[in-house]
């Protein structure tokens, strides 16, 4: 069973490479980087998808929710750098974002985050529907710490989320998905997240952010929150006994272009 997940991760991983490799390099570098993978492994699939804002593929969202380093290069800074132990993919395995040359075309929910009222190393907390939320900085597999990310001077901070512990929804094959059906934060207790900084330029209803890290998100008093994986340290309890700053809501069905 674990070489079974392990395989679908690198499969998540991959065509997040290629699909960068086609835009960056060209179609003559995709498809051998694609033959290359085949070679060293079963055959994967590249998932179809075109839309009216693009015109290449599509791969798994969850991409958005690895933990590890990030290539550097604007527009694909939300790209894994390297292969890595990719166990954490979310349970949306299916669902697609589409890459343009500009960006990352995903839908989730998420959170926006008024200003900072303190510098954050470790834990951001915000007060959302009458909730506490914890948003947690993680250092799996090489992701990098929020020092150099002074967030307590950024305007437009916001999170994308992916629930996986709170109100859930099934798909028509009958798989489970994490999701949230109602219109408020109420039902998560804990998410993946990616924090983003929000451009100022807008779209319709989509939002512009730029990627900067891979978190986690813990409702205050839940399950995870006393009895975590990786225990709380004294740093992080400390951000987490801060005055909660204000944040709002974005249900599902929210669309964003992470760059």
């Amino acid at each position: 069973m674990l070489q079974g997940v392990l395989y679908k991760a690198n499969v998540v991983f991959f065509e997040a490479l290629i699909q960068v490799a086609a835009i960056k390099l060209g179609k003559a570098q995709k498809d051998a980087l694609q033959s290359e993978f085949a070679a060293l492994s079963t055959p994967m699939k590249i998932i179809p998808g075109t839309s009216s804002r693009g015109n290449v593929n599509g791969l798994p969202a969850s991409v958005l929710f690895l933990p590890g380093k990030r290539l550097t290069d604007e527009a694909f800074r939300w790209a894994p750098a390297n292969l890595m132990d990719l166990r954490i993919i979310g349970n949306d395995i299916n669902a697609q974002a589409i890459v343009t040359p500009r960006s990352l075309y995903v839908s989730y929910p998420g959170f926006t985050l008024s200003q900072l009222e303190y510098p954050a190393s470790c834990v951001i907390a915000c007060k959302i529907d009458g909730e506490t939320f914890f948003i947690r900085r993680s250092l799996l597999n090489g992701t990098l710490p929020w020092e150099d990310l002074h967030l307590h001077t950024r305007k437009n901070l916001s999170a994308i989320i992916l629930a996986i512990k709170g109100l859930a929804k099934k798909q028509s094959s009958g798989a489970v998905v994490e999701g949230l059906m109602k219109k408020d934060a109420s039902g998560i207790e804990t998410a993946l997240g990616a924090l983003v900084e929000r451009q100022e330029r807008a779209h319709e209803n989509e939002r512009y952010v730029s990627y900067l890290r891979y978190v986690s998100v813990v409702k205050k008093g839940s399950f995870a929150d006393k009895y975590p994986n990786v225990p709380w340290s004294s740093k992080e309890i400390e951000e987490k006994e801060r005055t909660p700053g204000a944040g709002t809501y974005l249900p599902d069905g929210q669309s964003w272009r992470v760059n």
